[in-house]
């Protein structure tokens, strides 16, 4: 079950749930530090979409402008080609809005986000973050993504430390809402203009593995889904689902696609059939 803080995840609380009027709202993860591709989101400028080098690339940083929730990435792809001394690898790093009706360039109040960086609450430091997750369709920044730190036993002072709330989630992925962000006076850390508490009823990101047997689980339950249940094929990466078979009628689809949204954890579905 899904834990949520004060009023700050309604976003979340549809996903979940499928209400508004699209249904279930895609979400999708990203992780500072790894590589990624922006052409899945379907709001990126198409001057991007000509060359995947556009597009693709290490996700070294993200620019995210919390008063409207746009993000900016900074992609970094190895050059090829002679570079002096020898051994030394030259970075070609370019900045990719995700939206169409952003500005090239982030503004100067964009805080900026880096792998593992430390996570602070009001009353103590939490984590560290590990990513963003974005509203695939809007390309808007919902969530920051933040691993719990796991030294909690050594660091509650007593009966009445906030960091006790922690416990349930030590070590975790959580994501906590974004728009709680602001940076430190050093420019070294993330504060989150939350309490412990907040931080701690953020949604957990499950692992994929948990997240693909329920799946298997809930289908093998379906009388409509169980004799095709062999032709199908489930990959879970940060809770986006791609479910690949042989095709079914839009009735069957339709009903696999509602049952897999009912499995906690699920960010995004996406079928392939044919």
């Amino acid at each position: 079950m899904a834990n949520y803080g004060n009023g700050a995840w309604s976003s979340d609380r549809d996903a979940e749930s499928g209400s508004g009027s699209s249904g279930p709202q895609h979400r999708t993860v990203l992780r500072i530090g790894t590589r990624c591709a922006l052409d899945t989101f379907p709001c990126l400028p198409e001057r991007y979409r000509a060359r995947e080098t556009q597009s693709h690339g290490k996700l070294g940083q993200i620019l995210l402008l919390v008063s409207t929730n746009e993000i900016w990435c900074r992609l970094d792809s190895e050059v090829s080609g002679q570079v002096w001394p020898p051994g030394i690898v030259r970075t070609d790093a370019r900045i990719v809005p995700l939206r169409a009706d952003q500005s090239p360039t982030p503004p100067p109040a964009a805080i900026a986000l880096y792998p593992h960086m430390l996570i602070e609450g009001r009353e103590g430091f939490v984590g560290k973050l590990q990513g963003i997750v974005v509203a695939t369709a809007s390309g808007l920044a919902g969530s920051l993504l933040v691993q719990v730190r796991k030294d909690l036993d050594g660091s509650i002072s007593g009966p009445s430390d906030p960091l006790r709330l922690l416990l349930p989630v030590e070590g975790q992925e959580i994501m906590v809402a974004a728009d709680w962000a602001k940076i430190s006076e050093t420019n070294h850390h993330l504060r989150l203009d939350a309490t412990i508490a907040q931080v701690a009823h953020g949604l957990v990101l499950r692992p994929d593995r948990e997240i693909q047997q329920d799946i298997w689980n809930i289908l093998g339950e379906s009388r409509a889904l169980a004799p095709y249940i062999g032709q199908f094929q489930v990959d879970v990466q940060d809770g986006a689902v791609t479910i690949t078979g042989q095709s079914i009628s839009g009735r069957l689809r339709s009903s696999l696609e509602q049952d897999i949204w009912h499995v906690s954890g699920v960010l995004s579905v996406q079928g392939n059939f044919g």
